[in-house]
């Protein structure tokens, strides 16, 4: 790996706010907007046969919004009714701000799905900003791993960061077939070992959109190959197939 210095923001990647919040979102409050009269178009249900592609609806409305200051919403509380000209179904959700009683009804219809996207009254858009903030003790715990002489020994934590990713982003966006192939189809190297370097890839690129790395796909590259050295010095027993090569 590369010994260079890489440059990082302390703001997320405009690419990762993209990536998890509704395409077409407008900065701009627009009053009725989430009502039962017009109720926010998730589309979440337009894909009911893909679970990936619905849960990933369900996940950009709510990384979408957020309270004015800053704090996320809570989504739990939701019952179904019917849409206001009494034709279809909507969701309702009631959202109470945290320390608070503040109570905001969000109306969400999942079987449409529209190109652009607004601000309900109450309630603020994802921003970078807001995002650092969320993100921090997600990228500290990322930079212990880094940091680690061992990461394989961090089960626990790896598994909190992988949690969190798959609840709030997905896994598509951090995992590459063709920067991850050939060292996950090796039968010689040891299945241990190419879960964790698997892991430690999506973890790496999850990183770079959260500190604005550029390339975020080869930081996450060479941060593999510098997790697979690493392992093998710590367990030199492994079998490690081609990896040597692959990762030469």
């Amino acid at each position: 790996m590369s010994s260079a210095i890489v440059a990082k923001s302390q703001l997320p990647s405009a690419e990762l706010l993209k990536i998890i919040i509704f395409n077409g979102l407008e900065n701009k409050v627009k009053p009725g907007y989430g009502t039962k009269a017009a109720p926010i178009p998730s589309g979440a249900f337009k894909y009911i046969a893909d679970k990936n592609k619905m849960q990933v609806q369900m996940q950009k409305l709510k990384n979408s919004y957020r309270w004015p200051d800053g704090q996320p919403l809570d989504f739990s509380k939701r019952f179904s009714t019917r849409n206001k000209n009494g034709d279809g179904i909507v969701d309702c959700y009631t959202l109470v701000k945290p320390g608070t009683t503040d109570t905001i009804r969000l109306f969400v219809d999942p079987y449409k799905e529209e190109a652009s996207y607004f601000v309900p009254e109450g309630l603020v858009a994802l921003t970078t900003p807001i995002l650092a903030k969320e993100l921090a003790p997600y990228v500290k715990q990322v930079e212990e791993i880094d940091a680690a002489p061992d990461a394989f020994a961090l089960k626990e934590t790896k598994i909190q960061l992988l949690t969190y990713i798959y609840q709030n982003m997905g896994t598509a966006p951090f995992i590459d077939p063709d920067m991850l192939s050939a060292a996950m189809a090796d039968a010689g190297a040891d299945q241990g070992l190419k879960t964790h370097l698997g892991h430690l890839y999506m973890i790496s690129k999850f990183y770079a959109y959260a500190k604005d790395v550029k390339n975020p796909k080869q930081y996450a590259y060479d941060q593999m190959k510098l997790a697979f050295q690493k392992f093998v010095k710590v367990h030199p027993e492994v079998k490690t197939g081609d990896l040597q090569t692959i990762f030469k």
